[in-house]
């Protein structure tokens, strides 16, 4: 049986994703007063939107390198051997 190694979490990430997080629950309050008929709160929605757009993209794009290191670091450490 093989011992599972531990990785440290990467800030970044979690950092992003809090983010997120936030911006959901920001537009989540928007969201709802748009369906009451507040027409500002579309309109903060709608930028919300926009920036859970870019937020989202850039943590898919941060997770795809940390990916990409893990896999070239385990192959590095094959070719050590």
């Amino acid at each position: 049986m093989t011992a599972v190694k531990e990785i440290e979490p990467i800030p970044e990430i979690l950092d992003l994703w809090n983010e997120i997080k936030v911006c959901i629950d920001t537009m989540d309050i928007d969201i709802h007063k748009f369906a009451r008929g507040n027409n500002a709160a579309g309109a903060r929605a709608r930028m919300g939107l926009k920036v859970l757009i870019v937020r989202s993209r850039e943590l898919r794009r941060l997770a795809i390198n940390v990916n990409r290191e893990r896999i070239l670091g385990r192959i590095d450490s094959r070719k050590k051997k």
